[in-house]
Parts: C-alpha cells; structure tokens; sequence
C-alpha cells in the first residue's frame, strides 16, 4: 500500500492518525530506514489538519488525493528521520508497518559551483523526481555518513537539494568510481560495511581494476574467445618490447576512466609514435609539457615519456580495429543492462562515434552519441539485425557471469566493437554507467533506464510496485 507519511504539529507525544481509517487499523510501530518508533495510541487531530498544498510536497507534485495519509507527531517523525511531507509503501510485519524504500546514492559532493555532485547532479535530481512519484524515498549520501548520519534530498519546487539527518537506506548503490585521496580509505571502509550488510548493490571495487576484470573474464569459456590479448605492467621496457610483438597497443591506467591518460602507440619507421588525449598525468586533467603526438625514436625516449605522463601500472592491450564511418571516424558501442529484479535487459544500445583521428571514443574526449542500431543498420545492412542479437547475447551473459561470481547489483556498462569484417570484441565493463550519452538518444531511453533502477530497486527491498 502507498501512504503519504505528514508530520502534524498537532499531534503530539507517539501519536499517529490514519486518515480515513478506524484507530485500529494503526500499527503499534513503524520502522523506516534502520528506524523504529513505537506508536503509543491513535486520535484525530485536535485541530483541522492543513490542506495538502500547505505542507512541503517532495515528490514535486501534489500527493494524489486517493492516498491514504499517515498523520505523525513530531516526535515520531523525529525518531524515524523522515521530512516533514513523504510518499511511500508499506510493508505489515506482525503488529507493525515497515515504511519505504529508502533508496540510497553513495557518492562524493563536487566543488562545482551550481552542481552538487558534479555531471551526475542532473541525474539524481531527475532520479529523485522519479522515485518520489513511485513512494521510493532517494537520498544521496557520501564519505563519513557512517558516523554522521547526514544526507542530501533534492525539492523538486525549489530546485535545491536539503542536507538533513537520514537514516540507513534500505538498498545502495555507488554512482563514484574514484573518490578523492583524503576520503577514499574512508568510502572503502563504509562500502565494504554496506556490502557486507547487504545493502550494497554495486560491483565491488575490484571489479573497476580492468587488469583483474580481464583476467577474471579471461577464465570463463564463453566470453575468453571476445577478449583482446593484454597483459599488466609498470615497466616501459616492457611495453616497448609489447609494442613491437603486436604492432600497435593502448596502454590503460588500471583504474582509469573517462578516457583519461590513456595512450596508443604504435610502431612507425622512426620508433615508436605515441598519441593521447590532453587530459593525462598523475593528479591532473592537462598536460602541456608534451604535443599531443610524439614520435619516441628510442627506449629512453618511452622511459621519458611514461615519467612525463605519470603512468605507473597499466594495461597494455592490443589495438582492435574499429570500424568508421562515412566520413571517416572510429566508433564502438556501450550496452547499459539493468537488472530489474526478474531478469536482465539491455537498456540502452549507445554508439560512440570518435572525432577524426581520435585516440579514445569516451563522450570526455569529444565522442558523440548515437543510436547504435542506426549505425550497425549504416555500416553491416543485412547483417545488423545478427550483429545487434549477438552483441546482446555477450553483454546479457557477462551481467549474468557477474551477478554469480559477485552478487546482485543493479546495472553495468559493458564497452564493446565490432571489426569491419563482423568480429566481436568485448572491451571493458564500466561498474557505475553514466546516463550522460544517452541524452543524445531519441525517445526516452534515458527516462526508461532510471525507471528500471527504480523497479530493481522496488523488488530488491520487498516493496513491489503497487
């Protein structure tokens, strides 16, 4: 059942009113996000209750008159953390309701002015709309909320988010994949805490690590044959004899990501040509000490640049030849699948389409995306319908190797490309996917893929959709 929870300064003491309903059809407690408070008796309100519109209406739109309303004291609300105004469902356990689900986002506050938590500010507010129209209470917590207990919850009305006392979400899910250096040992901790409780439904952080991933994909006999040939390693020496065996490589920081830092190099008549994009270097997003290509003609030349560019352990992966289009750029797909509580689905179908000459196709480095159908239909005709089918098939079973090896988790992006000639290649698995490329989508791809969230969400914790 959905309930819209008020706290009514009217009411006082433990006191509850179910608008609506006799007084015995109050529960004795109620319990909220790691929360329990005892309900001592039920009464009407002395005093006329407000009108709906009167109390702050966090879903961003007013409550549904059909909703039965739960009317709290003060005190109640108090002990249960809950604002002052809030959808959600119902759960009946013996003599007492569990409210929720409280729906938590770990993630790190950003310095940006105007966005709270950086590029992903625009989701979780769109995420946080979404979830209070379906009784799902989001709260976006971060480093040290473990001892703190404090959160942020977004008003649609006024466009800001209020931080505020929360309590223990029922289900979260990491939405950052690196935390700065003074709060990661904090976040790791707090993480593996939630994990370990079972709250936790994000690949763990090893999985981020693309040498262990590669490895780990590497042992399974249905996803081996997809994999590029690749190795670990902190030695330049190393990954200059690498490139000369295959040619042509990418040199990957093991836990990089956006396209940072990452380096092609391929054999030229000279030595070595080496090209990046500008954002590299231990600590920073530029780099201006080197060109943006740079033909290193001898082994001290790549012992130099690897010290000028701050890389240390890396994966060295043999290039793939990626497919272009019409007018001559690379491109290569990102499969979003969701996990919506009964099954796998892939989500988004991305394309993403490279700048000329570029070296990475990451929407950070100046990659646009498309709709991936679109582009298979352009570049394989007949074939694509097969292409688009098998591409699925390797994406829906890496989730589900996944899921087995490390548990329940909500979604992954699963990086992939096809060669010119129809070969299947399997790049990365991204843990925490971004929503930013599918913007560019037509429809409401976008919309349908936080919506799945929310549906894991609901059946993960036990609150089914109404």
């Amino acid at each position: 059942m959905m309930v819209e929870v008020v706290v009514d300064p009217v009411l006082t003491g433990r006191e509850a009113r179910l608008d609506g309903q006799a007084a015995a059809k109050i529960p004795k407690w109620l319990t909220f996000a790691g929360r329990t408070a005892e309900i001592d008796c039920a009464r009407a309100p002395a005093a006329p209750i407000a009108p709906r519109a009167a109390f702050p209406v966090s879903s961003g739109r007013e409550m549904d008159a059909a909703t039965p309303r739960l009317f709290i004291s003060p005190a109640v609300g108090a002990a249960l953390g809950v604002p002052a105004r809030l959808r959600l469902r119902t759960r009946t356990d013996g003599t007492g309701w569990q409210l929720g689900p409280c729906f938590g986002i770990y993630a790190c506050p950003s310095p940006s002015p105007g966005r709270l938590f950086g590029e992903q500010t625009r989701m979780f507010q769109d995420l946080a709309v979404l979830s209070a129209a379906r009784g799902i209470d989001l709260v976006v917590v971060g480093p040290g909320f473990s001892q703190l207990r404090r959160g942020w919850r977004f008003d649609p009305e006024q466009g800001v988010w209020h931080e505020s006392v929360v309590g223990l979400p029922d289900l979260v899910i990491r939405r950052a994949g690196v935390f700065p250096c003074h709060v990661r040992r904090l976040a790791r901790k707090e993480l593996s805490c939630l994990r370990r409780a079972g709250r936790l439904h994000t690949l763990p952080w090893r999985c981020s690590d693309k040498w262990y991933l590669q490895r780990w994909l590497r042992s399974l006999p249905d996803l081996a044959p997809y994999l590029l040939p690749a190795t670990r390693t902190r030695d330049a020496e190393e990954v200059y004899r690498l490139v000369h065996v295959w040619r042509d490589v990418y040199v990957k920081p093991v836990h990089g990501s956006q396209g940072r830092s990452i380096v092609r190099l391929s054999v030229h008549r000279d030595g070595v040509l080496a090209r990046w994009h500008g954002r590299c270097g231990r600590g920073a997003r530029t780099v201006s000490l080197l060109p943006r290509a740079h033909l290193l003609r001898t082994r001290r030349d790549v012992r130099r640049f690897f010290r000028a560019m701050g890389l240390g352990t890396c994966l060295v992966q043999q290039t793939f030849l990626l497919p272009r289009t019409e007018d001559g750029r690379p491109f290569d797909f990102r499969w979003l699948v969701q996990q919506t509580g009964t099954r796998w689905v892939v989500a988004a179908r991305v394309a993403r389409v490279g700048l000329p000459g570029a070296v990475t196709t990451n929407i950070h480095t100046g990659a646009q995306a498309k709709d991936a159908e679109v582009l298979l239909q352009a570049r394989w005709g007949h074939d694509a319908s097969r292409l688009r089918t098998a591409l699925d098939e390797v994406a829906l079973t890496t989730a589900e190797r996944l899921a087995v090896a490390f548990g329940p988790f909500a979604e992954v992006g699963i990086d992939l490309a096809v060669a010119p000639d129809g070969r299947i290649a399997l790049f990365e698995v991204n843990p925490t996917p971004g929503r930013r490329m599918l913007r560019s989508l037509a429809g409401d791809v976008r919309t349908m893929s936080l919506a799945y969230l929310l549906e894991y969400v609901s059946r993960a914790t036990g609150f089914i959709d109404p």
